[in-house]
């Protein structure tokens, strides 16, 4: 029953991690070969600091805004690409 299951019922054990300095090259690769679609991102001593996803390195890659910039009002990231809404006649 799903209700009774919990996080470590499901969690991975064996966490692929990245340094802050890890090249978004190695960071897709890693991805990729451990078949994840995001990793946490430690500092020397292995304390958490952030979270990096496949989606961070094709926004970095690609030169798309982050919607979830610094200060949360980046109003590129959300403007949709293309012609904007047809107006009613």
């Amino acid at each position: 029953m799903l209700y009774r299951r919990t996080v470590g019922d499901v969690m991975t054990e064996e966490v692929v991690t990245l340094r802050p300095s890890t090249p978004f090259q190695e960071v897709a690769a890693l991805l990729d070969a451990n078949d994840i679609v995001a990793a946490p991102v430690v500092d020397d001593d292995g304390a958490p600091v952030g979270v990096v996803s496949a989606s961070d390195v094709l926004r970095h890659e690609t030169g798309m805004p982050d919607p979830q910039s610094q200060d949360g009002n980046d109003e590129r990231a959300w403007a949709r690409p293309g012609p904007g809404p047809r107006a009613r006649s």
